[in-house]
């Protein structure tokens, strides 16, 4: 499925809230929910880049998620809607916690979605593993990528089940995917208590995702 980011508005939560309160499980993923594709390549950053790998691509409160033209439609709208209850997860339409998706968003946090390692190994992965991000677009671990560097996409990978199911195990994949995401914000505001309460409920939502 990243970015490079640079300042973030420090957003105080609820502090006493975030860090103690245990919020009530999440209520299923919506499996209606369906996300608008897009495919407008001249609206984006240095979009001819991505272009060659992904064909299409959804929005999640303005988080990319890209994908292949070899991945299926609904694995597509799957990735989309764990990364929405994750960040959503009392479905109001509204981010749970702005600050996580305002630093993602403002240095290109984006999802890959491909079929195998195979097409990550082969094509997009060439780009985001060069450690002189010449391509703009950089994998969100790696180590000559830090929190100065501007005008890149920051990416994670996903990777589609073998099945037309959204499995247990693709749940996890895709919140594995979705929270390296989120690691960005933490990494380039390095000891902002802030924005690590802010993440509090977020992680607990996740494992309560996990165990649906």
């Amino acid at each position: 499925m990243v970015a490079a980011i640079l300042a973030l508005r420090a957003i105080a939560p609820p502090a006493a809230a975030a860090a103690t309160q245990q919020p009530a499980a999440p209520a299923a993923m919506n499996e209606d929910l369906v996300f608008r594709t897009q495919t407008n390549w001249q609206e984006l950053p240095r979009g001819g880049v991505l272009r060659p790998f992904f064909d299409r691509y959804v929005r999640v409160f303005g988080v990319y998620i890209f994908a292949s033209e070899r991945v299926e439609p609904w694995a597509l709208q799957h990735a989309a809607r764990v990364m929405a209850k994750f960040l959503d997860q009392d479905e109001d339409g509204q981010a749970d916690e702005p600050a996580v998706v305002e630093a993602m968003v403002a240095r290109r946090a984006m999802q890959a979605l491909l079929v195998d390692e195979e097409e990550w190994e082969t094509g997009i992965g060439v780009l985001a593993n060069d450690p002189d991000l010449s391509d703009g677009v950089v994998k969100n671990d790696l180590p000559s990528w830090d929190c100065s560097v501007d005008d890149v996409w920051v990416l994670a990978e996903l990777f589609q089940s073998g099945e037309h199911a959204a499995t247990a195990c693709e749940r996890r994949s895709a919140l594995g995917s979705v929270f390296r995401m989120t690691r960005v914000a933490l990494r380039c505001r390095d000891g902002d208590l802030r924005l690590r309460r802010a993440l509090v409920p977020a992680l607990r939502g996740r494992a309560a995702l996990r165990s649906e």
